[in-house]
């Protein structure tokens, strides 16, 4: 259970306020993949967007996705790592969350003008698993993840 916890610190030491991950839907039978800024904050993991976006009509029909961030290794020849995020994304109306995580978002002027725009959706990401592979090595590793492993383990 330690070396598990340990792997979690780990996983969540690459995800600062704001990450370029790749988000994964469905569009029917067909997966749909495009990048998005992955916020941490408040012990969860938060994707703003803009409401009439395809990837919320898909999230409507089907509110599981997966996210993918890439893991730079520490020399250019070899492979890169990846943390995948499964989980299901929810729409989050709280007037105290969409401030609060607005924020945190550096272009969030750039498209909305407030955080009671209606074009302005935030996601809440509620993570069921992760997969891990470290940059240079070769296996993932497979994690259940509960909400209380959306915290940093206390020291």
């Amino acid at each position: 259970m330690k070396e598990v916890n340990i792997l979690k610190d780990e996983i969540r030491r690459y995800f600062k306020r704001s990450t370029v991950a790749f988000l994964a839907t469905a569009d029917g039978t067909q997966p749909r993949v495009r990048p998005v800024s992955l916020i941490y904050c408040e012990r969860a993991f938060w994707v703003a967007t803009i409401t009439s976006d395809a990837k919320m009509k898909q999230l409507r029909k089907n509110e599981k996705v997966e996210l993918c961030y890439i893991i730079n290794g520490r020399r250019k020849d070899r492979n890169k790592g990846y943390i995948r995020i499964t989980g299901i994304a929810r729409i989050t109306r709280s007037k105290k969350e969409r401030k609060k995580i607005a924020r945190e978002i550096p272009f969030f002027k750039v498209f909305w003008q407030h955080t009671d725009d209606p074009s302005y959706t935030l996601l809440k990401i509620r993570v069921r698993e992760v997969e891990y592979l470290r940059s240079e090595e070769f296996t993932a590793i497979r994690l259940p993840w509960k909400r209380s492993d959306t915290e940093y383990a206390k020291k």
